[in-house]
């Protein structure tokens, strides 16, 4: 009956591409702890090892597989989405700030907002023009007079109170 389950272990690592001499030796150790002692258990252990060994080669080599570098990229995954989700953390939170800021303006930015608005329109177009125009006039009179333009603004707004 031993001889038959030996066989049988011996057949299937056979068949499995394992060698003569170590299938042999594993199959001879099947079941008999006594006789196997230290050494054929370092022995099982040994084959073990040498074919989880084979079987990792074979996966990194044949299969493209290479644990280490799926975990590599595994862990750059992770980062880039943490790194995306603290930016987009940050804008939201950049976007409530100026809309709040926009919100409670001062009374003299609300006024300047509402000017530079104002400004656009034909009308204030026109006025700022005319304005420019009399503005250019008082320096030329100025200028034949020999007195400086501010001067000259400054009498001709006290002529009008």
């Amino acid at each position: 009956m031993a001889k038959n389950r030996d066989n049988e272990l011996f057949d299937m690592l056979r068949a499995r591409g394992l060698r003569k001499k170590v299938a042999k030796s594993i199959a001879g150790l099947d079941g008999n702890s006594r006789r196997a002692g230290s050494a054929g258990e370092k022995l099982a252990r040994q084959a073990v090892d040498d074919l989880t060994n084979a079987a990792e080669e074979i996966r990194k080599r044949v299969l493209r597989t290479d644990r280490s570098r799926s975990a590599a990229a595994k862990k750059a995954a992770k980062t880039r989405v943490r790194s995306a989700a603290k930016r987009s953390a940050s804008a939201k939170k950049g976007a409530q700030t100026r809309v709040r800021s926009a919100t409670t303006r001062s009374t003299s930015a609300k006024k300047g907002a509402q000017t530079r608005a104002k400004a656009t329109t034909p009308r204030a177009k026109a006025k700022a023009t005319t304005t420019r125009a009399k503005t250019t006039a008082t320096r030329a009179k100025a200028k034949a007079t020999g007195a400086t333009a501010k001067t000259t603004t400054s009498r001709a707004k006290t002529k009008k109170r």
